[in-house]
């Protein structure tokens, strides 16, 4: 008996030695969140009018069950879309069909005419937007075809009748002395290899074309070239409501009711045309709304968007405020849960339970240190949980407590930095045996009322995308790490610590065992 007593305490000393304590794990505090939707919730719901579609119903009855108490009304006009911002100083142009470039103010060598297939480099220098041809094999977009050597003869000839010559750069047709009727500009002479401007630039395609940016997407109407910050491009489509329509990205599936697809082309006209009532802008993302531009468009969306031309949805003789999400979850959100403030100005937007098919459940599981790093909490988390929730059951207030004491944070700002779908969610706090994985998540923006897009600040470029792209969101990649990269990923539990820990125990329960039991000597 004494030998096995001393051989199981030899062997765990030697597992001891072998499994150092530390790699025993201990338990780890996860934070449970299991929600549904996708998006804010306040509005009209995708997967709603879908549901309703496929149940038989009709655009109207969709109309009415998301935006109860507007009607129909009819708008149109012109939408300037902001396609690119912030890519520097210069960009490329291409023409698939050709086309022109014009100046607005002061300029020289305007208008440009460009041939088909041309990539046209244009750029702000020096305070004046400049136009020419790209080096050959440079540029983007389009079918990327680089510039000719020689051009087809321009609609309008920009050679005077006194006889001044022009010379023709490759997809350009440049003119090399003033024109007829007195001097140019003062800089006519420094600035006459290339046509410039001190006003911004429009460009045009030819016989209803498309114009090609460097991310590969393509777009009908004209191309504004406007400098922001002093030297910054930002490129704007200007577009009629009706073609801006047909590209958006906001549905991407030709299959839906085509109820529902008319459903969604009133709604994204009426919040196009609000935006630009209040800004005369719109962004080209899930902020406002997804404009692919020419290569989104496919021929279901097309003929709703003609079935419905001009119809928009009005309250009280005023264009409604119709946002709209993904998935609600089976239940839309009211305007202090999707956005914060609340009031009685948009009766339209309520929160109400609506039919889906698919409330799109989800579940994360997110550890403690992730959702402390996440929000700014500085000390180490014990529990999360929901403090105050709206009225569609989304949470508005979300309370941490810990060692730093109790921190509360919105609904809202716990949904956008953890990178969840929505705040229509649950929370449960525990300890697990298995840690949470490594937290990166994302970050994606959701839609804004229409008349808050103009306050929207310019974002990078949204990345190349082919044609018919079933991603209708973009979003940013974060870690909720430190600076300097994500924390060190605890140990999986293993076999050999928890075999070396019951050993362990089996060894001092069978010594403690033997000492109690062991024999004495009489007295």
């Amino acid at each position: 008996m004494r030998r096995w007593l001393v051989a199981g305490a030899l062997l765990s000393a030697v597992l001891f030695q072998v499994v150092p304590v530390a790699a025993i794990p201990a338990p780890f505090t996860v934070v449970t969140v299991k929600g549904k939707g996708f998006g804010h919730g306040v509005g009209m719901a995708q997967d709603g009018i879908y549901s309703m579609g496929r149940a038989g119903k009709s655009t109207s009855d969709m109309l009415a069950a998301f935006y109860p108490g507007t009607t129909l009304g009819k708008a149109g006009g012109q939408v300037r879309v902001v396609v690119s911002a912030g890519t520097g100083h210069e960009s490329v142009l291409t023409f698939p069909n050709g086309g022109r470039i014009d100046a607005e103010g002061e300029s020289q060598g305007f208008p440009v005419h460009v041939s088909s297939g041309e990539q046209i480099r244009v750029a702000f220098e020096n305070g004046r937007y400049v136009v020419g041809p790209t080096p050959s094999g440079e540029g983007g977009g389009g079918d990327g075809a680089g510039p000719t050597t020689t051009t087809e003869p321009p609609d309008e000839t920009t050679t005077s009748t006194t006889g001044s010559t022009t010379t023709t750069q490759p997809g350009i047709t440049v003119p090399t002395s003033p024109p007829a009727g007195g001097p140019g500009p003062p800089a006519y002479a420094a600035q006459s290899s290339q046509p410039s401007s001190a006003g911004p630039l429009r460009a045009t395609p030819s016989g209803g074309g498309t114009i090609g940016l460097p991310s590969g997407r393509r777009y009908r109407g004209q191309i504004e070239v406007r400098a922001a910050d002093g030297a910054a491009l930002r490129l704007i489509n200007a577009v009629d409501v009706e073609v801006y329509l047909r590209g958006m990205g906001e549905v991407r599936d030709g299959s839906w009711p085509t109820a529902a697809l008319r459903a969604q082309a009133i709604a994204g006209r009426t919040y196009a045309l609000r935006a630009m009532s209040f800004g005369g802008e719109i962004c080209a993302d899930q902020r406002c709304q997804v404009y692919l531009g020419a290569q989104a468009e496919y021929a279901a969306m097309n003929k709703a968007v003609a079935d419905t031309a001009g119809q928009v949805v009005t309250h009280r003789g005023k264009l409604a405020s119709t946002v709209y999400s993904a998935n609600g979850g089976g239940h839309s959100a009211s305007r202090e849960e999707g956005f914060g403030s609340a009031g009685d100005a948009y009766p339209y937007l309520r929160p109400a339970p609506y039919m889906t098919r698919d409330p799109l459940p989800w579940t994360e599981r997110i550890s403690a240190q992730d959702v402390a790093a996440a929000l700014g909490y500085s000390g180490e988390l014990s529990d999360v949980r929901i403090a105050k929730s709206g009225p569609s059951g989304r949470a508005l207030v979300v309370e941490l407590q810990g060692s730093a004491g109790r921190l509360e944070v919105s609904g809202r700002v716990f949904d956008a930095r953890l990178g969840l779908k929505s705040t229509l969610f649950t929370l449960e706090t525990a300890q697990s045996s298995v840690p949470a994985p490594p937290r990166e998540g994302v970050f994606a923006a959701q839609q804004a009322l229409p008349e808050e897009a103009v306050a929207l600040p310019p974002r990078p470029p949204d990345p190349p995308l082919p044609d018919f792209a079933t991603t209708t969101t973009t979003a940013r990649r974060w870690s909720a790490a430190a600076p300097g990269g994500p924390p060190p990923r605890p140990e999986e539990p293993g076999v050999v610590a928890p075999l070396a820990a019951f050993l362990s125990a089996a060894s001092v329960i069978a010594v403690g065992g033997y000492w109690l039991n062991r024999p004495r000597r009489a007295t």
